[in-house]
């Protein structure tokens, strides 16, 4: 009998032993923060849950990387997959006001997100963010 499930290679409890230790290191193996290359089952299940769900977080778009020329800001999201979609939205009333302003509409391409603004902004926006994982 494995002591790892085969998809997620969580570690099994090995019922068939007495022994003490065996308990311990399981329970090691499920609550222990791990690195890159050990990572902890609670690890492994979160890292899983995220490739499900989704992400979301706040990107900001800084006044001073917009370009003047092309009126445009690019963003790259490299937890963007290929057939995920992101959605954006004003994390603040202000950053709200500041898009409506910029008559801002918004393209991706692979991992870069562009935002072309009518206006170039003079200040900062706050986006919240969603990652929505696709098949």
């Amino acid at each position: 009998m494995s002591n790892k499930t085969s998809f997620l290679g969580l570690s099994l409890l090995d019922t068939s032993s007495e022994n003490s230790t065996h308990f311990k290191d399981w329970s090691r193996n499920i609550n222990l923060e791990g690195d890159e290359d050990h990572k902890s089952d609670f690890q492994k299940i979160d890292e899983f849950a995220q490739h499900i769900y989704g992400v979301s977080g706040v990107a900001t778009l800084t006044a001073s990387s917009w370009n003047a020329e092309t009126l445009q800001y690019k963003l790259t999201v490299d937890a963007l997959g290929n057939a995920d979609a992101i959605f954006f939205s004003p994390a603040d009333t202000a950053s709200k006001e500041k898009m409506e302003n910029a008559n801002c509409f918004v393209q991706c391409e692979g991992k870069t997100v562009t935002f072309t603004a009518i206006e170039v902004p003079t200040e900062n926006i706050a986006l919240n963010y969603f990652i929505s994982r696709g098949k």
